[in-house]
């Protein structure tokens, strides 16, 4: 009895040899088309690849031999980063996923300012790519350059907003995490701690953060805490810590407050230094609960209580509904749950 496999390959053979040209179907299309097994269909396909009937291209398919490839799909990534500064989690996983794929992937960096982000988008206007990732720029404040963004919708190139989206953009495809639950999670450890007079430490540059911000204060109110507005911070846009915001912050805090949840690593961070300055320990004196983009282990969690993103990956998350899009297939935003990582 002839082996599967080669019944499926000599099927194949003959609409090759018919004419039928391109790209052959998926393997999980030629497993309905035909009724089998997806290990039957690869072993087809590596027959036909080992006779020379079909070639496999990387992050495209299998294509019979002879049809004109396609040129590379070119992907823009737009971070709010620097060129010389690593990488987040995020965006290494984004630009893994497209390198894998075979995609040309043209990098750019606003370093947070909106002036220059006006320049990247004018120069993807003038030379069109496939699709474009955006983490926003100052995303908690009114953006002067939707009116590009809304030009790269009307010329129909796929858009995927990475961590928070602008207000005033309709039907943006956004993949963030969820900043209610998140808020609400970290009041609720807090409070399950003993702790009742909770300060807030923000920053004025990510929608993400503002939204946790104002969630957490919400929080605050529903768990019945005292609101301690007074202890409620946003560190001002581009000040550097030597300037003494720190210092007076963390004296506040550690006089008023057992606690405080920081929106940002690096604000706990810098929060942690000030306080240690004033001879506070944290967390035997008082408590430092922030939110954080990756999750870490041994000396750097021994200071404070983190939310991280947990096992999901919003980058190769964007980067998947990205790649759909570019196919034509339709898309919706996806929010993930934040994840306690405990000391």
């Amino acid at each position: 009895m002839t082996a599967k496999y080669r019944v499926l390959a000599d099927k194949l053979k003959e609409q090759i040899d018919s004419g039928t040209r391109g790209r052959l179907p998926t393997e999980r299309e030629l497993c309905q088309i035909h009724g089998v097994s997806r290990q039957t269909v690869r072993q087809a396909l590596a027959l036909l690849q080992k006779e020379n009937y079909i070639e496999k291209r990387q992050g495209s398919g299998n294509y019979i031999l002879g049809a004109p490839r396609e040129e590379p799909k070119k992907v823009a990534l737009i971070t709010t980063g620097l060129a010389e500064n690593l990488p987040s989690r995020e965006i290494l996983d984004f630009q893994s996923f497209f390198s894998a794929g075979g995609c040309s992937l043209q990098m750019f960096f606003t370093g947070n300012r909106i002036s220059r982000e006006r320049e990247i988008l004018l120069n993807l206007i003038q030379r069109p790519v496939d699709g474009i990732c955006v983490e926003g720029t100052c995303s908690a404040l009114p953006n002067p350059n939707l009116d590009l963004y809304r030009r790269l919708q009307n010329m129909e190139i796929p858009l995927v907003f990475l961590k928070g989206a602008y207000e005033g953009l309709e039907d943006v495809v956004c993949v963030s995490m969820d900043p209610v639950a998140g808020s609400y999670l970290a009041v609720r450890h807090l409070a399950g701690q003993g702790h009742t007079r909770i300060g807030l430490l923000g920053e004025g540059y990510s929608r993400g953060e503002l939204l946790r911000y104002g969630a957490c204060v919400s929080a605050v109110r529903d768990y019945g805490l005292p609101m301690m507005d007074r202890c409620y911070f946003w560190r001002p846009t581009h000040l550097s810590p030597e300037e003494g915001f720190f210092a007076d912050v963390s004296r506040r805090l550690f006089r008023e407050c057992t606690a405080v949840i920081c929106q940002k690593e690096e604000l706990a961070w810098l929060l942690i230094r000030a306080l240690k300055g004033m001879g506070v320990s944290v967390p035997e004196d008082f408590a430092v609960l922030c939110f954080a983009e990756r999750e870490s282990r041994g000396a750097e969690i021994q200071a404070m209580e983190r939310l991280v993103c947990g096992e999901a990956s919003l980058g190769r998350t964007a980067a998947e509904k990205l790649q759909n899009m570019i196919s034509g297939k339709p898309e919706s935003g996806m929010e993930f749950s934040w994840t306690l990582q405990k000391r």
